[in-house]
């Protein structure tokens, strides 16, 4: 009993400090947001986020697997951030970086809403569906900003992330 209050202690906590974050953000506190977003990934997930750019989408999921008890909402959670700070980039004009973290993100959302071997708590996960359209919706402002500044044209989403998007689309 106690440990399952704990983990809802736990999951409540998380869930007012990504509020905070999206608080933040909209309210163009990026500095702070950065900040609470640097914490997460450092004490969370055990990674640096200057570190990010360095490494695949599939090389930050492989570092959250040491405990396969939380591997999925691990993973969540690292999706989540690299969404948000790919929000954060956008609104400051680092297209390039917000293009980055923003395919991360949906290489590692897709990789576990696709992944047959996910727990049953897997289901909880269907809230963040709509962050695929989110992210591709912020891509294509990206896309279009860039076009109109004369700064360059559409980049496509990778290869490997457009075929489990078609895959996630299809189910």
């Amino acid at each position: 009993m106690y440990q399952k209050d704990y983990l809802l202690f736990m999951i409540e906590q998380f869930g007012r400090l990504l509020r905070r974050i999206v608080s933040k953000i909209a309210g163009g506190d990026f500095d702070d947001a950065s900040y609470e977003i640097e914490q997460i990934y450092r004490q969370y997930l055990g990674i640096n986020s200057d570190l990010i750019p360095s490494f695949s989408y599939d090389s930050l999921m492989m570092l959250q697997s040491a405990d396969p008890d939380t591997y999925h909402d691990r993973c969540i959670t690292l999706a989540d951030m690299l969404r948000l700070e790919g929000e954060i980039f956008a609104k400051n004009g680092g297209t390039d970086s917000a293009r980055g973290r923003y395919h991360k993100a949906l290489g590692v959302y897709l990789t576990i809403f696709l992944d047959e071997e996910a727990p049953a708590s897997a289901e909880g996960y269907r809230e963040h569906h709509a962050h695929i359209d989110t992210i591709l919706e912020a891509l294509a402002q990206l896309d279009a900003e860039a076009a109109e500044k004369n700064t360059g044209g559409a980049v496509p989403v990778p290869d490997e992330i457009q075929a489990k998007l078609d895959r996630f689309r299809a189910r």
